[in-house]
C-alpha cells in the first residue's frame, strides 16, 4: 500500500490513493465532530478552517454540523 509520505517522495503509485488534501480535510472534520460533541465551538470551527484550507465543500461542513447537533 502506498503512504501519503510516499507520494511526495515521488514513490509509489499516486493513482491507487486519495489526494492528501482530501485525506487531511477528512481528519479535520473527523475532529471537528469529536470537539462539537465535546462542547467546543471554537474548537470545531478551529478544524472547520482547516478542513476548508484542505479542500472541504461547506456541504460537508455543514453535514457534520448537523450530525455534532443530534444526541450522541
Amino acid at each position: 500500500m502506498t503512504e501519503p509520505a510516499d507520494i511526495l517522495n515521488g514513490s509509489g503509485d499516486a493513482s491507487q490513493t486519495e489526494p492528501i488534501g482530501a485525506n487531511r480535510a477528512e481528519r479535520e472534520l473527523d475532529d471537528a465532530l469529536y470537539y462539537l460533541h465535546e462542547g467546543c465551538k471554537p474548537c470545531a470551527e478551529r478544524h472547520f478552517d482547516l478542513a476548508r484550507s484542505f479542500g472541504a465543500t461547506e456541504e460537508q461542513i455543514a453535514a457534520v454540523i448537523r450530525a455534532g447537533s443530534s444526541p450522541s
